[in-house]
């Protein structure tokens, strides 16, 4: 049975930043969650914060990386808004660090890696390759698909990585596309 009070919160936190999340994205989460674990989750990609303040209703813990501190311009207003967005979430951690060597010194399990962050093919596959060695069960790519329709660099990289470690990924319409590697 899934707990919807989890539901209760995402709205919440929705209605009050104005903003409107896909349901079934909440919903993918929650059901990854309810197969692999929700003690830790990562977010490569903080952006704003949204996704984080989603994931902090599903996940015991949720690391949300940005290579972007305060003082990074231009993109530093974008952590503040996350900060502030995410300042009672008790069980969200900001973390300012580059997505790739935060991965090769990580330690400890990992139930979700999500990467949202540089959608660069270069970068997407070390991501995947770096966090693989230290055991995700399971990867989340976002916009696998851009807004025409083709299948970009975070796809490419999907396929590749999969090839190599002989593993399958299926595509999820939930926005511009999300990948799902199951990498147990």
């Amino acid at each position: 049975m899934i707990d919807l009070s989890v539901y209760r919160d995402i709205f919440n936190a929705n209605r009050a930043t104005n903003k409107w999340v896909i349901p079934t994205r909440t919903f993918l989460f929650k059901s990854i969650a309810d197969v692999v674990g929700n003690d830790c989750v990562v977010e490569l990609g903080t952006f704003h914060g949204d996704t984080a303040a989603i994931l902090a209703g599903i996940f015991d813990r949720v690391y949300t990386v940005t290579k972007n501190d305060v003082d990074t311009p231009v993109w530093g207003v974008e952590t503040v808004i996350a900060r502030e967005k995410l300042k009672d979430k008790k069980n969200v951690e900001i973390v300012i660090a580059d997505s790739i060597e935060l991965g090769s010194s990580w330690h400890g399990h990992v139930n979700v890696v999500f990467c949202d962050s540089n959608h660069g093919y270069e970068h997407v596959l070390g991501e995947l390759e770096t966090w693989n060695k230290v055991g995700v069960d399971v990867f989340v790519v976002d916009d696998m698909i851009d807004i025409s329709g083709w299948h970009g660099d975070p796809w490419r990289a999907v396929i590749d990585y999969c090839a190599a470690n002989d593993k399958k990924y299926v595509m999820s319409v939930c926005g511009p596309g999300i990948g799902i590697i199951d990498n147990r």
